[in-house]
């Protein structure tokens, strides 16, 4: 079967034009979307290197900063400064007794506890055994917390005396037998870990 020369030219253009088609959509399509995408990346790790090289210009005065913060021996506010445990737990009993005494409680016993060795710090600890008042005893506790190196109360037992009998404190409230456990660090000494 042969074809008129208007037949074959339409079949071919009708040809040509599917070939441009599929060209168009299997190759030039996915070839644009990856070169918007590209861009888009390329914008985006442009602005990432212009962030890095703020940071990088400011690196010295936060370098300074460290450094400054690294020199400061203000640890003293959080860690008892002692060479051993021994001396830390006496310079703890030390300050609480005081603590105690500010609060109007008295202190009936205390007993140091045996020094533990936890993530590069000695554990020192102190059982404190005293009579207050509620209001004595929430004065003693606010103390602690604000005490410096810091202390935490770690137990807390408080009752009415074995007696039975309440007796009032000086503020007119009723005694309680306290059991306070406490506890603080210091720093190893010898770089022990």
């Amino acid at each position: 079967m042969t074809l008129s020369p208007l037949a074959g030219r339409l079949i071919a253009l009708g040809l040509l034009a599917n070939l441009c088609w599929a060209v168009g959509a299997f190759a030039a399509a996915p070839l644009l979307r990856q070169v918007a995408v590209d861009r888009e990346t390329i914008a985006s790790s442009n602005e990432l290197l212009a962030r890095y090289h703020r940071l990088e210009a400011s690196l010295p005065a936060i370098q300074a900063q460290l450094d400054e913060l690294q020199g400061r021996s203000d640890t003293g506010r959080y860690f008892f400064a002692s060479t051993s445990p021994a001396l830390a737990a006496a310079e703890m009993q030390n300050s609480l007794r005081g603590l105690v005494s500010g609060s109007g409680a008295l202190l009936r016993n205390s007993k140091g506890l045996q020094a533990a060795v936890e993530k590069g710090f000695d554990r020192i600890g102190l059982d404190l055994d005293l009579t207050a008042s509620p209001a004595e005893l929430s004065k003693l506790l606010r103390a602690v917390a604000g005490a410096e190196p810091i202390v935490v109360v770690e137990r807390l037992f408080a009752q009415v005396p074995e007696t039975g009998a309440t007796s009032t404190a000086t503020d007119g409230q009723p005694t309680l037998t306290i059991n306070l456990r406490l506890v603080s660090y210091s720093r190893r000494t010898g770089g022990a870990k």
